[in-house]
């Protein structure tokens, strides 16, 4: 087990911390909601101005959504005004994964320039874990994604199955405000076909990095399930990876006249 361990940890697919009661400072106490305990709270300059703010994640006891039958807990940052009063700034009760899965919440570092980075990880057999770096920017005040990394580990072959790393560029548009780790609105039932006399698979979706040998040609239909900036995540037959948006559309059926 110590060996097995040291294996997750040295492919950072777990990050232990002591498990202990988190007892929130005074001047955040209020901030504290019925039926939630606290999971962490982390203190550090989220937005440049050198005053010390706040990152609360609150565990949903009780409060369960019954639309989608999912409960979620509350990710909230907590910004500190020119009085040294913490205001909330944000609340998101989509960021992290709903309760019930396996998937398990490792902590948040506050990073240098108002960024921070989640950690989560989970699996069974197939270990996995997730990080996602939001940055904040002064244009919007607002906290963008500028990184997810997601990384695989085999625990039955004691194997890495690699890292998939996505950059700033390829994430325009998502913020800590309207990331939902569970639906991330893409329709994975629409088939789409490539229109480029041949298009390459690429590892990670990053135009620098290089294509692999894989490669589609002009008619081939591919099942898509999710999306970046400029590239498509796909799966054609045996073959898996990112392609270029510009080279695919989608296959749109068309309706039947109606008499």
């Amino acid at each position: 087990m110590k060996y097995f361990l040291t294996l997750l940890l040295s492919f950072g697919l777990i990050k232990l911390s002591a498990q202990k009661e988190i007892e929130l400072p005074k001047e955040a106490a209020h901030f504290l909601l019925k039926n939630y305990s606290v999971k962490d709270y982390v203190e550090g300059d989220l937005n440049n101005d050198g005053r010390k703010d706040a990152i609360l994640i609150l565990n949903n006891n009780a409060n369960r959504d019954y639309s989608t039958g999912h409960i979620y807990d509350a990710f909230i940052i907590l910004i500190r005004d020119e009085n040294n009063k913490l205001l909330i700034a944000l609340r998101n009760d989509s960021l992290l994964m709903p309760q019930g899965y396996t998937a398990y919440y490792s902590g948040t570092e506050i990073k240098p320039n108002g960024a921070f980075a989640i950690s989560l990880y989970g699996g069974r057999r197939d270990k996995w874990s997730k990080e996602l770096t939001f940055q904040y920017k002064a244009k919007d005040n607002s906290w963008h994604l500028i990184l997810t990394k997601d990384s695989g580990f085999d625990s039955g072959t004691m194997t890495s199955e690699g890292s998939t790393i996505i950059k700033e560029e390829e994430l325009i548009g998502i913020t800590a405000a309207n990331y939902n780790y569970f639906d991330d609105g893409f329709d994975s039932t629409i088939k789409w076909k490539v229109t480029a006399d041949k298009t390459f698979f690429y590892t990670n979706p990053d135009k620098n990095s290089g294509p692999r040998k894989g490669y589609l040609v002009k008619g081939d239909v591919i099942e898509v399930y999710s999306e970046t900036t400029n590239f498509i995540q796909a799966t054609f037959k045996n073959t898996s990876g990112y392609i270029l948006k510009k080279d695919i559309q989608k296959i749109i059926k068309q309706k039947p006249p109606q008499n």
